[in-house]
């Protein structure tokens, strides 16, 4: 309002313009929120409901202020996601490159090549990936956001546990094997 007033536009018009751009964000948003409710519950007969209600779930949300935390959340989203999508570059493009080929380029998920290494556990926790992405957020939260190191530790992490140690078998059974009584 103050630059709008400082060109010589009156401040109610400046105040108008405001109202009207926060409106129309607000109002495409609220909009937004309603398609995807009816996307997920597949209930179109209450949207009108669903926006109402997540129009006023959003207005106690600002009263209450969260207004004021958006940045905490969004650098919490980037201290989680980033050495995560450290791990998944490592497993695509590093440890099966050839089996995450997707035949013909497009979606269908059937591999190029013999997939079977990719998938020789059934039902098992591999604790490399869960250690170099948990490290990964520990560095992230402790060196003040650093993204970009964190990514690169978690990648390296990864490599180094995937190269030298074995690989987990906390449950789950080899595809394939059956049991034996001992």
């Amino acid at each position: 309002i103050k630059i709008l007033g400082s060109i010589g536009i009156p401040i109610f018009v400046a105040a108008l313009i405001m109202l009207l751009c926060t409106w129309t964000f607000n109002d495409r948003s609220l909009y937004s929120y309603g398609i995807v409710i009816n996307f997920v519950t597949g209930r179109e007969r209450y949207r009108s409901l669903f926006i109402i209600l997540g129009g006023v779930v959003a207005i106690f949300c600002a009263w209450l202020g969260v207004n004021d935390r958006v940045l905490t959340v969004l650098n919490w989203i980037g201290r989680i996601f980033v050495p995560l999508l450290a791990v998944f570059a490592y497993y695509f493009y590093f440890k099966y490159p050839r089996q995450t080929r997707v035949a013909g380029g497009g979606g269908g998920g059937n591999c190029d090549c013999d997939c079977k290494a990719a998938h020789d556990y059934e039902h098992q926790f591999n604790y490399q990936p869960f250690v170099a992405w948990l490290l990964g957020v520990l560095i992230s939260c402790l060196a003040e956001n650093r993204l970009l190191l964190s990514f690169g530790i978690s990648l390296v992490v990864y490599a180094l546990l995937d190269s030298f140690a074995p690989a987990g078998k906390l449950g789950g059974k080899v595809a394939g094997q059956t049991e034996t009584k001992g």
